[in-house]
């Protein structure tokens, strides 16, 4: 499969304020209107995708690091 290169994305992957995870540091910031932040869950939290392939691409994004969606839990799936 070949990757799609967008380099005008860069700048959403050096919002990590740490140099470390862009969704821990979107997680951390409490200025959900800034940073796109739609809906927090106690598992979960949904955000805009600013620089999306599609309009009104929204991303879903675990509060915790899972490499396989297979490590969700049964809590956090029913979320």
């Amino acid at each position: 499969m070949d990757r799609i290169y967008a380099p005008w994305r860069n700048k959403y992957f050096s919002m990590a304020k740490d140099g470390g995870c862009l969704f821990c540091s979107i997680q951390k910031d409490e200025q959900d209107e800034r940073v796109g932040v739609l809906v927090r869950g106690r598992h979960w939290f949904i955000i805009l995708n600013m620089f999306p392939y599609t309009s009104g691409h929204l991303m879903i994004v675990s509060r915790r690091h899972v490499e396989r969606l297979g490590q969700v839990t049964e809590e956090e799936g029913h979320e």
